[in-house]
């Protein structure tokens, strides 16, 4: 089985898009997976306060956004640390050619 029709058919949904002004972003599972980031959001998501419904005039990015819980410098660090790799994940994410990626995907 081969995988040059399904190439050419993704390589062309990113040619329309682009004609359009859209820019298609892939995450390929080694984005996420190898460095164990959906592990660590996962553990980290389940330990955090939840806040409930979405409330545009709270700040999601501190641990607990509703300040109801004091966090220790362990957990703090976590949070910080996966926020940057989500950040750095995010930059790589968009930066990356997606017809690139598509044509050198095994």
């Amino acid at each position: 089985m081969t995988l040059e029709p399904s190439r050419r058919r993704l390589q062309a949904v990113v040619s329309r898009l682009e004609k359009h002004g859209l820019k298609l972003a892939l995450v390929v599972e080694r984005d996420v997976r190898s460095a164990g980031l959906q592990n660590e959001l996962k553990e980290l998501l389940r330990l955090r306060p939840r806040v409930g419904r979405y409330r545009p005039g709270i700040d999601p990015t501190p641990w607990d956004p509703l300040g109801r819980a004091v966090i220790d410098a362990e957990l703090e660090r976590r949070w910080r640390a996966a926020q940057q790799e989500c950040d750095e994940l995010l930059l790589r994410v968009m930066r990356r050619d997606p017809g690139e990626l598509i044509a050198t995907a095994v």
